[in-house]
């Protein structure tokens, strides 16, 4: 037996006392199990509340910020944000930053990409693109190349609820 059991003595147990032992750990996993088993049901509803709030949100709430709808009840209010990412692409990068160095004579590439682990396009790359002199042709391809090292992507909507104190009578 481990150290710290009421059970070590220099005697064994009887059969008794290891049933009753027995009986108290599958009782406490039993126990354990059902809080887990109410834990996940009461975490089941919790997400269906809450894609009910956010559809009810979205369909009668009132513009709040620009990626933000409110609704409001007599005392407590909600609101639903949905947020965007925007990520690099590196292998679109890697793939215009080739294309720059094929087509491009000098070190115009440097001027697109800060050269890290990953790719970085600088701030506001349609500057640099407007800087240049280039013709037609591989200003359109050098455009899109641009436009596709962005990949944007919807984030999950995320709820605040604020309740007010309401006081019981």
């Amino acid at each position: 037996m481990m150290k710290g059991s009421k059970m070590i003595r220099d005697k064994a147990p009887s059969a008794r006392q290891i049933d009753a032992l027995i009986e108290e750990y599958a009782a406490l996993q039993s126990a354990l199990l059902k809080e887990r088993a109410t834990q996940r049901t009461i975490q089941e509803k919790c997400d269906e509340r809450k894609a009910e709030l956010l559809e009810v949100i979205e369909a009668f709430g009132v513009d709040h910020t620009e990626k933000s709808r409110r609704i409001q009840g007599l005392h407590h209010s909600a609101m639903a944000t949905v947020g965007t990412l925007v990520q690099v692409d590196d292998a679109a990068c890697e793939s215009f930053r080739e294309y720059l160095e094929r087509t491009l004579p000098g070190e115009v590439a440097e001027k697109f990409f800060c050269r890290h682990v990953s790719y970085q396009i600088v701030k506001g790359p349609d500057e640099v693109l407007r800087s240049l002199d280039l013709p037609t042709r591989v200003r359109n391809k050098v455009s899109e190349l641009v436009r596709a090292c962005f990949r944007v992507t919807a984030k999950a909507p995320s709820l605040r609820v604020e309740l007010a104190d309401v006081e019981k009578g």
